[in-house]
């Protein structure tokens, strides 16, 4: 039986203030006032519309004792190696549309731990668990087995620097001669 891929929500589109329309050969002034010939008069001129906004950036990977390890119960936090369906199907890597064209791109959610390669991930909160597009025609999707979410998981402590140089070993002094 052929499942259908997770529904995606349209993002809305952004709205901006619409800009003030200021007389050809006007000039206008640091204090937002038009001089038209030899007239003056203030109008109120619209700020430039702010940049559509970007997508969130990414938090700070932290490195895990235990790479496999994740605590939400929705999974969305996974961000290990899986990369087979329960049934044992190879998964898509999510950069790729073939052989299933979907939503899930790098670009749009990186947040989500999606990117170029082809691990089970939970971009969709509402399917309980990690999955993946696989690289079969059919099934499209399949979840992973990823193991249980644990109550806390480990951070590796700061790469340790490669050890240096011994130095030689303590020789005591020899006492003169008498």
């Amino acid at each position: 039986e052929e499942m259908s891929a997770p529904p995606v929500s349209p993002a809305p589109a952004p709205s901006f203030p619409p800009r003030a329309t200021v007389p050809e050969g006007a000039l206008i002034s640091s204090t937002s006032t038009i001089l038209v010939g030899s007239a003056l008069r203030p109008r109120m001129i619209s700020p430039p519309p702010a940049p559509p906004a970007s997508p969130p950036a990414a938090p700070p990977r932290l490195h895990l004792a235990d790479s496999e390890c994740f605590t939400r119960s929705d999974f969305s936090d996974y961000r290990g190696t899986v990369h087979r369906t329960l049934q044992g199907h190879e998964c898509q890597a999510w950069s790729s549309q073939e052989p299933h064209a979907h939503p899930w791109t790098p670009g749009q959610h990186s947040v989500e731990g999606i990117g170029a390669h082809n691990f089970c991930r939970a971009p969709a909160r509402h399917v309980r668990c990690a999955w993946c597009y696989t690289t079969e025609r059919h099934p499209k999707w399949g979840c992973c087995d990823v193991g249980e979410p644990r109550a806390l998981c480990a951070l590796a402590g700061p790469p340790q620097p490669p050890p240096g140089p011994r130095p030689p070993p303590f020789t005591p002094p020899h006492p003169g001669p008498p």
